[in-house]
């Protein structure tokens, strides 16, 4: 019982506590940001730093995913090349999301929204594609 509840303290509030952080962080970075560029473009010749500061602000929303990825693993206490990795998966939810856009929205129109989309994992031989796999689904495969 012990056990249990320190997996689930560490799971549930700690990670979860570092995903909000991650999550508030960034969207108040872009927040900020955003509205420093709306002053900033009333000072006559300005104009071109509201825009890259609107364009910064944009790049800061959009790293939203990263930013919680990088919390949870840090919070977790986990090696930097995983926090790096981190940040990376954070970065592939938008980016599938933006390449996959036109067959989510058939799935959408069609009634099937929240289908699960079919993925591979592609590589040279002997990296570890069978043991990523196995990790995934729980398995004790090596």
């Amino acid at each position: 019982m012990k056990a249990l509840k320190k997996y689930l303290n560490r799971y549930f509030i700690d990670a979860m506590g570092a995903m909000a952080l991650g999550l508030f962080a960034s969207l108040l970075i872009s927040t900020i940001i955003s509205t420093l560029a709306k002053y900033v473009c009333m000072v006559d010749g300005l104009g071109f730093l509201a825009n890259s500061m609107t364009t910064v602000a944009g790049f800061a929303k959009a790293a939203t995913g990263m930013a919680i990825g990088v919390a949870i693993a840090y919070k977790l206490g986990c090696h930097p090349l995983v926090i790096f990795s981190c940040a990376g998966i954070g970065a592939l939810e938008e980016a599938v999301r933006t390449v996959m856009a036109e067959k989510l929205d058939r799935y959408r129109d069609k009634g099937m929204a929240g289908r699960k989309l079919k993925s591979m994992i592609v590589g040279i031989p002997n990296v570890g594609k069978s043991s990523l796999i196995n990790r995934l689904a729980g398995s004790k495969k090596t």
